[in-house]
């Protein structure tokens, strides 16, 4: 017998009850960050069901979570994370989880807690059912996605691979096949002080900034991907000036950019620093590009033949295949070789939100659509035998 709906919700309740920000969202000593708490709950839980779940240390206070069933091949993963972005901006409690309107609310609801309890509650229903000596079928949660991600990067260094996995994140019920991957980087402009009265006896820095970031359009927009659109770059932390009356002479950007399936960030990079030559900046104001202090991460595209897109096609799966702006741990398998698509429930443009919240019936919709792909896959795999 299949766990109820209310099962689920009550279970996801509890998961966003438990505070699991990564530490580099939150004020240094705050008391909700790690996701040591949270882990060490699943860990019980899943201990009562008679699994046996194994706890990978990351860093401290910072656990991957691991549940496993059957052996040998083939082996199927379904992979989310355990950690939020942080809580600073939120209109709403962010570790008391209410239900309005068909909706459930707090940090974490969607991103990734919400994943967390879809991908479980399908583990359940698919195990009590799967035949003797169908391969292995796991369930991992890691660490540190939202920001360096060293759960999944430690996870893929220290253990076998799969065959291929299920990466829990958004994706509104559709099949993730294409998806971006990112770098991080800054970039500096040098200029020189004046009083705010004389700015021709100045180099300002931080109307270098503006006009470079004022004439960004047609850089983003010389590059499109059919699934995903335009590439994207933001200009995430600007920092410039000392104080108002005096013009800026330096200012300092916090670079995402986002690299389109198929682009390297080397080139990318070449692209940028001929677009920042033909920029024409104040007298005086030079720049410095700096290196990748995160990335580059490649993007990726799953084929459709592979095993484990095509078990997506049964009676109760009604959506298609989408590409996705964002990045995920899903990159990383990818850079394993493992085959691997995107999947999961609600839309993901309610993440990292003041009032973030998944919608109850796509989380139950997707519980039985995530039964049904693992199913397929395991009988799609058997025939390759």
């Amino acid at each position: 017998m299949n766990y109820s709906n209310k099962q689920i919700s009550d279970f996801l309740k509890q998961l966003v009850n438990i505070p699991s920000v990564n530490p580099s969202y939150a004020p240094k000593n705050a008391n909700y960050v790690n996701e040591k708490q949270l882990a060490h709950f699943l860990k019980a839980w899943f201990e009562a069901k008679q699994l046996k779940p194994t706890l990978q240390k990351v860093s401290r206070n910072r656990p991957n979570i691991e549940v496993k069933i059957g052996k040998g091949h083939p082996h199927l993963m379904l992979c989310t994370h355990l950690d939020t972005v942080g809580i600073e901006t939120m209109t709403i409690s962010p570790f008391k989880a209410t239900v309005k309107k068909g909706n459930l609310y707090g940090r974490g609801a969607l991103d990734a807690k919400g994943m967390i309890a879809f991908m479980t509650f399908a583990f359940l229903n698919v195990i009590k059912f799967l035949p003797p000596n169908s391969g292995t079928l796991s369930i991992v949660f890691v660490a540190d996605e939202e920001d360096e991600q060293t759960g999944v990067r430690t996870y893929l260094e220290k253990n076998k691979l799969p065959d291929a996995a299920i990466i829990g994140e958004s994706t509104d019920l559709q099949v993730g096949l294409t998806q971006c991957g990112g770098m991080k980087f800054k970039l500096s402009f040098h200029g020189k002080s004046s009083h705010a009265c004389k700015p021709g006896a100045g180099a300002d820095a931080n109307l270098a900034m503006a006009i470079v970031r004022c004439n960004l359009d047609k850089f983003i927009r010389s590059k499109r991907h059919p699934k995903i659109g335009y590439r994207t770059m933001n200009f995430g932390v600007i920092q410039g000036g000392k104080h108002a009356s005096v013009i800026s002479d330096y200012c300092e950007v916090d670079i995402d950019y986002r690299l389109l399936p198929g682009e390297q960030g080397k080139n990318v990079l070449r692209e940028f620093d001929q677009y920042l030559k033909g920029q024409k900046l104040p007298d005086g104001v030079s720049y410095q590009r700096h290196p990748p202090y995160l990335g580059p991460l490649i993007g990726f595209e799953t084929p459709a033949k592979e095993t484990i897109v095509r078990a997506f096609k049964h009676e109760g799966f009604k959506g298609g295949n989408v590409g996705l702006p964002f990045g995920s741990d899903a990159n990383y398998f990818h850079l394993a070789g493992v085959p691997t698509v995107i999947f999961g429930p609600g839309d993901m443009i309610a993440a990292h939100t003041q009032d973030e919240h998944l919608s109850l019936k796509s989380l139950f919709e997707g519980v039985a659509i995530l039964g049904q792909t693992i199913e397929n896959y395991f009988t799609l795999m058997q025939r390759v035998k």
